[in-house]
C-alpha cells in the first residue's frame, strides 16, 4: 500500500537454485521471469485477484543461463534477454506469444552479454550489451535494434574510444533512447571510471 504495508506475497514453488528474477509490467499484466536448475527459464504472471504468481511460460536454454531483462509487448507477449554461461559468453533474444508459446528464438551475434533492453513505440526492441572480441581480447559495448521478427536491423557503438561495457537503455519521450555505459579500466589498483549517458535518436 502507499504506507508500505505488504498486501500479499507468494513464493515460486519450483525455483530451486534460482537466479535473480526480473519484472516487467504493462496494461496486459505484470510478469516475473527468472531461471532455476541452471537451464530452465520460467515466466510468471501476477494474479492480483487470486494473490498468486500464475505460470505463463517455460523455456529451456541450451546451457546454464540467467534472464538479463524482459519487456512486455502490445499483444500480451514478452521478449526475454537471456545470457548463457558455462563457456564463452553468448546471449539470446526469445519472443513469447500471448499464450506463452515461443514465437522465435534468436542468438545475438558475437560473444555477447545482454545488459538491458527496451521496447520502442514502433515495436522495435533495442538491446544494450557488451561483446568480447576473441582476436583482440577487448570488450566493447553496443546498442542494437531488432524488428518484430527478431532480425537485427541496426547497431550503434559508443562515441567513447577504447574498451567499454554496457549498462542500461531506456526510452526518452522523443523517439529515441538513453544509453548508459562505462569505459573499462584494467589498471591495478583500479581507478574510478565515469558513467557515460548518450541520448540517441533511433526512429
Amino acid at each position: 500500500t502507499t504506507d508500505g504495508t505488504v498486501l500479499w506475497s507468494d513464493k515460486l514453488k519450483n525455483a530451486a537454485k534460482e537466479s535473480y528474477p526480473v519484472v516487467a509490467s504493462s496494461r496486459d499484466g505484470i510478469f516475473v521471469a527468472g531461471s532455476f536448475e541452471n537451464r530452465q527459464v520460467y515466466v510468471k504472471r501476477v494474479n492480483e485477484a487470486g494473490q498468486t504468481l500464475d505460470s505463463f511460460a517455460t523455456y529451456t536454454a541450451p546451457r546454464r543461463c540467467a534472464v538479463a531483462q524482459m519487456t512486455t509487448l502490445p499483444d500480451g507477449g514478452v521478449v526475454l534477454g537471456i545470457n548463457l554461461s558455462g563457456g564463452k559468453n553468448a546471449a539470446r533474444l526469445v519472443r513469447l506469444g500471448p499464450g506463452g508459446n515461443v514465437v522465435w528464438d534468436k542468438a545475438i551475434d558475437g560473444e555477447a552479454t545482454i545488459a538491458d533492453l527496451t521496447l520502442l513505440r514502433s515495436g522495435v526492441v533495442v538491446v544494450a550489451g557488451t561483446s568480447d572480441d576473441p582476436t583482440t581480447l577487448e570488450t566493447g559495448a553496443w546498442l542494437r535494434a531488432f524488428d518484430d521478427s527478431g532480425a537485427q536491423i541496426g547497431e550503434i557503438l559508443p562515441e567513447t574510444s577504447g574498451q567499454t561495457r554496457a549498462g542500461g537503455v531506456t526510452l526518452d519521450q522523443d523517439g529515441g533512447v538513453y544509453f548508459a555505459y562505462s569505459p573499462v579500466d584494467e589498471s591495478i589498483p583500479a581507478q574510478p571510471v565515469p558513467v557515460i549517458v548518450e541520448r540517441i535518436r533511433v526512429d
